[in-house]
């Protein structure tokens, strides 16, 4: 059975915003303990609530933080507009044979579903490849491209952190793709200049 304090603990390593109020002492303690029974429907007590918020880590949350920022300090990033991702269905290895006639692409396997990430230029050519395993197409994407030192790839948290900083920006990303050293991030492309921004104010 979850204790207050695990349930606590778990919601408020969800909840960046309210992290971040805490750490600058910005948040009323009882008034988040209220924000936390009504938001989860917790059925603890509020002087409980409250007794777990104080004793929540926030100070370890800081620490693991910083950490991460230096890491992230000196990372190569990169733009690229006019992007396309098409999602496919019942996707074979017979079918990789067809993206030769692909000039430049990535692509991530799921259990059911096989994304492409392509130039704008290439989607029509995409389309006639595979017309009849087509799920979804977004032809107006934006791809910001990292690369992290070797050493990040031992520190939890880093990608966390990055769709963190992105989220309270209150952009949506599209995909994320990961071949560590690299991540690279799709977002509309008019969220690209202010995504771009805060990857590299992170990385500064």
């Amino acid at each position: 059975m979850t204790s207050v304090q695990q349930k606590v603990s778990i919601l408020l390593s969800k909840e960046v915003l309210l992290q971040k109020g805490l750490a600058d002492k910005l948040i009323n303690t009882r008034a988040l303990a209220r924000y936390l029974k009504k938001k989860y429907n917790l059925d603890s007590s509020l002087d409980s609530v409250i007794s777990a918020i104080r004793r929540y880590d926030i100070k370890k949350v800081e620490e693991d933080k910083k950490k991460i920022l230096e890491l992230l300090k000196g990372a190569i990033v990169s733009t690229r507009n006019n992007v396309a991702c098409i999602t496919l269905k019942n996707f074979s290895l017979k079918d990789l044979e067809k993206l030769e006639r692909i000039n430049d692409f990535e692509f991530i396997k799921g259990t059911n579903e096989f994304k492409i990430i392509a130039n704008k230029d290439d989607i029509d050519d995409l389309k006639d490849l595979f017309s009849t395993k087509i799920i979804k197409v977004e032809d107006d994407l934006s791809e910001i491209s990292f690369v992290l030192n070797e050493k990040v790839l031992k520190q939890k948290g880093i990608l966390a952190e990055i769709a963190n900083e992105i989220y309270i920006h209150d952009i949506n990303i599209s995909e994320i793709l990961i071949c560590p050293p690299e991540f690279l991030i799709l977002v509309k492309k008019n969220d690209m200049v202010k995504t771009h921004e805060i990857i590299i104010r992170l990385t500064e």
